[in-house]
């Protein structure tokens, strides 16, 4: 039996979908509230700002890391155990690799739209 999604999540799913396709700058929330079938006022209150997508983008890759943490490698060296956190990360990445290369080609063009990204890190290839 199915669930249905939650309005964040179908809120979410438009988001990554625009972002696969679409430019960063042209992203409304009120168009994402409208393809997802919710009214502005619930997308609102699920994600108050276009800003608060991209906190929940970071939020739900780090949640898919900490699904992968292995407890046993705390014997391990520092060195592997950093080893093992940087590719569970970008393998939590990976899922959302189009949005991530979208998010990056845009805080390139307008820094200023990401303070608290300076570009210096790109996931492209």
């Amino acid at each position: 039996m199915e669930t249905a999604k939650s309005n964040r999540d179908q809120l979410f799913d438009q988001f990554l979908e625009h972002l696969s396709s679409n430019d960063w700058r042209d992203l409304s929330c009120t168009d994402l509230a409208a393809k997802a079938g919710i009214s502005v006022q619930d997308a609102f209150l699920a994600y108050r700002n276009r800003y608060a997508y991209v906190t929940e983008l970071v939020r739900r890759i780090d949640g898919d890391m900490l699904k992968s943490f292995d407890p046993s490698i705390s014997d391990e060296p520092a060195r592997d155990r950093l080893f093992d956190v940087l590719m569970a990360r970008f393998d939590a990445m990976q899922t959302y690799r189009p949005a991530i290369k979208s998010l990056t080609k845009a805080a390139k063009k307008d820094p200023d739209a990401f303070p608290a990204f300076d570009g210096s890190v790109s996931v492209d290839g």
